[in-house]
């Protein structure tokens, strides 16, 4: 739940969705603006989220991408589960996608291109996208968790992380 967690809850939220969270390993100057949040619900550890969420979306810096998906992994995890770390390169994402396949964990990708809310993006801009791909059926099912129109979804036949070295030409 760090600003751009935050900025993904927020939109969850006024869709009327509940997120649930943790806050584990997490600095206070991450958890204090999260516990301020209406609409989410905080528990002591990743394996509590996963027990009491559908669809859980990973969104962290260093190795927390490779450590969530392999918790899901040894969880038997059964929603669908969301990766959208985008900073972490081509072989992280390989290794991830293959966790999820081996532990028949339904996974999602997830490519958030944008900014925080509240994060000056100068020119009056305040433009958001999320490309998704994966399973499509799963991939239309987070596309609806975020109807309130902050951000403009795109489903992707292609991986959604590809398009960042192709087509954007660049890690976000």
């Amino acid at each position: 739940m760090g600003a751009m967690g935050r900025t993904i809850a927020s939109s969850m939220i006024a869709a009327g969705h509940v997120v649930h969270w943790s806050g584990f390993g997490r600095s206070e100057s991450t958890v204090v603006p999260a516990r301020e949040m209406v609409g989410t619900v905080e528990h002591p550890s990743i394996q509590d989220v996963f027990s009491s969420s559908q669809i859980v979306f990973c969104i962290g810096r260093g190795g927390i991408a490779e450590d969530t998906i392999e918790i899901a992994a040894e969880l038997g995890y059964k929603g669908i589960y969301v990766d959208g770390n985008n900073l972490h390169g081509e072989a992280s994402e390989l290794h991830i996608s293959r966790i999820a396949d081996s532990a028949n964990v339904e996974y999602v990708e997830a490519l958030f291109r944008g900014y925080p809310l509240g994060y000056d993006q100068g020119g009056g801009e305040d433009v958001r996208n999320l490309y998704l791909s994966g399973n499509w059926k799963s991939a239309k099912i987070v596309e609806l968790l975020f109807s309130d129109g902050l951000w403009k979804t795109h489903i992707c036949p292609e991986s959604a992380k590809s398009l960042n070295r192709t087509k954007f030409g660049r890690l976000f």
